[in-house]
């Protein structure tokens, strides 16, 4: 089911999300994809039924760094369902999972030219930086001290503003 949905997207999400073009996914990638650590990551999966089977429609997953007080995250939404507030609901699950699991902050790596990415991460309250791969990546943070500004942020987003 998830080489399937890896194999339906366009050149672009694979890029933003993997950082390369893949034109094939491997098995031990899948695996990689599939199988965590669940005392150290977390994966969810969205799923819509699709002619009596499960199609995937995105994912996302927090990985809790060595210092255990750090994580990064990664967001993948199916091209066809992007802009529907998947992304939004699947962040909003990290962010919950790392203030349950008492990190500190949560960050992500984004291309430059990802605008949506980038926009729905500023309405979360993460912070925008440069990073050190290069101009055309950037990196955002969200610390997760204050859960009442995560709060209403996502709820102006869901709400569409921004």
């Amino acid at each position: 089911m998830v080489r399937r949905g890896l194999a339906a997207l366009s050149d672009a999400t694979r890029r933003n999300r993997f950082f390369s073009a893949i034109n094939e996914f491997s098995d031990d990638m899948v695996r990689r994809l599939t199988h965590y650590d669940p005392q150290r990551e977390l994966a969810l999966l969205v799923v819509r039924p699709d002619d009596g089977r499960e199609a995937p429609v995105g994912g996302g997953r927090l990985f809790v760094r060595d210092d255990r007080v750090s994580s990064e995250f990664s967001l993948l939404v199916g091209d066809g369902w992007q802009g529907q507030g998947i992304g939004a609901r699947l962040l909003d699950a990290l962010i919950a999972e790392g203030r349950r699991r008492g990190l500190h902050c949560i960050d992500g790596l984004v291309y430059t030219d990802n605008r949506g990415m980038l926009r729905l991460a500023r309405a979360f309250g993460f912070q925008v930086t440069d990073s050190s791969e290069g101009p055309a990546v950037r990196l955002v943070r969200l610390e997760l001290g204050d859960s009442g500004t995560h709060h209403r942020l996502w709820q102006r987003f869901r709400l569409g503003g921004s």
